[in-house]
């Protein structure tokens, strides 16, 4: 190697990674979000990631989520991770222009050039994401988009107004757009299998009209043979014979076949019947049980926390079940009610959302979840949610009514005469 390229080698910059979008000052992702991104890419945000948003919610609002979620906070890692993917796709162009722009000069003279072109967004977002730009030319950048807001809201409304809903409906018409390709590319993927269907089939006629010819050459053949081959014709019809003999025992072998796996199936659907109806009878058991108890006369001494019949006294106390079959949840309720206590209940998330599981939570005294039909999304809050507040939490290893009151009153009875000994 010369000695030039000894000099060029010692002096070539290192490149850097481009910043990511939660690495930046927070003050600069509102105009970010507002500028390098439209109401429609925020929208097919929320679609993909199914965030739970209000159908009438204001373009503000919206706004100010996405702003807050580019924090890229715990809660938030995903949308802020799906929201830089979008800004690197949406201005790659931009991006790739500016590869090689390695000082504030080469950055500088390109936004001056994008601004006079009126191309603000690409640039925008690569200037203030690009490793060599100073922290001096990102705020004079900064600071020119944040006026040109000024301006264009002062100026230009109705057609800022105008321009959202173009955007909107252009949004739409992509929307459209990819739904009508996704359903073309299926309509031809199904024609391009009948095609090849059709041609198999053809090649398998093809096959068989081609044994068949042979076998009328054969024939042929025969007739024209000597009267010597008639035992052999004789001979040709006995194994005919025989092949639909076998043909029939083949037949009668695979109805066999199929009423075993018949009779499988039913054996199986008995058996799981019979063991519904155990469960079935142990928990009408458990009912009767507690409907007898239930006309039993209730302790009368408020200082009593254990009734003489079994019955214990849950003081007021809240009781969440989080998850569960939404039939067994009348029946929870008035247990719990029964004991003196109050029953809240959450699905786990299959229709009732995050606030309403912390609010829940958050009134709880205990609890109760069952493992074997619940979420692990929802498990994993309960646990971090009580852990936090110091409350006591019981995971019960079925869904069952009976499995809830064991926990119940292993729990509770537990507490009170640890409190009545002390």
């Amino acid at each position: 190697m010369c000695k030039d390229c000894e000099n060029g080698a010692e002096t070539r910059m290192p490149v850097r990674r481009r910043i990511k979008l939660w690495d930046l000052d927070s003050r600069l992702h509102c105009a970010i979000v507002g500028t390098c991104l439209t109401f429609g890419d925020l929208q097919r945000i929320v679609r993909k990631l199914k965030i739970l948003v209000p159908e009438n919610t204001a373009n503000y609002s919206l706004h100010g989520f996405f702003v807050g979620a580019a924090k890229g906070d715990i809660e938030n890692k995903e949308i802020a991770r799906k929201l830089h993917k979008l800004l690197e796709r949406n201005h790659s162009a931009s991006i790739n222009m500016a590869r090689l722009m390695r000082d504030d000069a080469l950055l500088s003279a390109f936004w001056d050039s994008s601004v006079k072109a009126g191309k603000i967004p690409g640039p925008f977002w690569t200037i203030l994401t690009s490793p060599y730009a100073s922290e001096e030319l990102k705020d004079r950048v900064y600071g020119e988009v944040h006026m040109l807001s000024h301006i264009e809201g002062a100026t230009n409304r109705k057609g800022l107004l105008k321009a959202q809903e173009l955007e909107r409906q252009n949004g739409a018409l992509r929307d459209q757009v990819a739904q009508n390709r996704r359903r073309h590319f299926t309509i031809i993927s199904e024609k391009n299998s009948e095609i090849e269907q059709l041609k198999q089939e053809l090649l398998a006629k093809d096959i068989v009209i081609t044994q068949f010819e042979a076998e009328v050459a054969d024939l042929g053949k025969q007739v024209e043979s000597d009267n010597r081959h008639k035992n052999q014709e004789i001979l040709d019809a006995q194994q005919l014979q025989i092949a639909e003999g076998n043909r029939y025992i083949l037949r009668l072998e695979r109805e066999a076949q199929k009423r075993g796996l018949e009779y499988s199936e039913a054996q199986n659907r008995v058996n799981i019947l019979e063991e519904e109806n155990s469960k079935c009878a142990r928990e009408l058991a458990m009912l009767e049980e507690e409907l007898r108890r239930a006309h039993l006369p209730i302790c009368d001494n408020g200082d009593c926390p254990i009734a003489e019949t079994g019955d214990l006294d849950l003081c007021g106390r809240c009781v969440v079940f989080v998850g569960g079959r939404s039939n067994q949840t009348p029946h929870f309720r008035s247990l719990v009610e029964r004991y003196n206590g109050t029953f809240m209940h959450h699905d786990g998330g299959l229709g009732d959302g995050q606030m309403k599981l912390e609010s829940a939570l958050s009134k709880a005294d205990v609890v109760f979840f069952p493992v074997d039909c619940v979420s692990h999304n929802a498990s994993r809050d309960i646990k971090r949610f009580c852990k936090r507040g110091m409350k006591p939490f019981v995971p019960l290893q079925r869904s069952g009514y009976a499995s809830f009151r064991k926990g119940l009153e292993d729990t509770f009875i537990g507490q009170l005469v640890n409190t009545q000994t002390s």
